[in-house]
């Protein structure tokens, strides 16, 4: 079985998507865990191919949609990189604990006469009895994903002045000799950085709203 996972963190809600591919029975499932950023409850649901394209959770105006395809969505979405062709609606709030919230895949099709169509899935997650420790487990995940999360960018926006830093110059000489300024002013943006992280994880360890 080949398994696929993505995290993907929004302003209301972090979610997981796996995606479950199954060669040996032809079969593929996926599954996705919503996480609220303030309460900290939890969500669940799980969808195969033919829930997905139902009568009770299609609109089925274009085709019938691959879990595979709704699991690209969902990258291209966590990338920054998904085009014009597909949206995703994602909730906002809950009415209560016990629930359901649901998501909905949007294909847009141009079509004659520069009309769109659009053609609808909705996935519903259903609550998770979850106790007071396990939402706190989730609000230590959460605040270990938004550390590793920004020292990632920070790595990579580093990583990169000190490329453009080395291609401009000719030869090992050069670069010792070079003017490091910009290396300089990279580690006071750093120091400011990690002042506003660190706001943000104290807020995120003691905001009790959920208690």
């Amino acid at each position: 079985m080949t398994t696929n996972s993505i995290i993907i963190p929004t302003e209301f809600f972090n979610y997981t998507v796996t995606y479950y591919e199954d060669e040996v029975m032809n079969s593929n499932t996926l599954h996705i865990e919503a996480v609220h950023n303030k309460s900290f409850l939890s969500w669940v649901g799980t969808t195969d191919h033919e829930s997905l394209n139902s009568d009770k959770n299609s609109t089925k105006k274009l085709l019938e949609l691959e879990l595979k395809t709704v699991f690209d969505i969902f990258t291209q979405f966590s990338n920054n990189t998904l085009g014009a062709g597909a949206k995703i609606k994602f909730p906002i709030k809950y009415k209560s604990a016990e629930d359901q919230i649901c998501i909905e895949i949007i294909i847009v099709a141009d079509i004659y006469g520069g009309e769109t169509v659009e053609d609808t899935r909705t996935i519903f997650l259903d609550s998770k009895k979850i106790n007071f420790e396990d939402r706190i487990d989730k609000k230590i995940e959460q605040i270990n994903f938004v550390i590793d999360h920004r020292i990632k960018i920070i790595n990579a926006d580093f990583a990169e002045k000190i490329d453009v830093l080395c291609a401009s110059t000719k030869s090992r000489d050069d670069i010792l000799n070079a003017d490091f300024k910009i290396l300089q002013d990279k580690m006071i943006e750093l120091v400011i950085e990690n002042k506003s992280l660190q706001e943000k994880i104290n807020k995120l360890i003691f905001d009790n709203e959920f208690i």
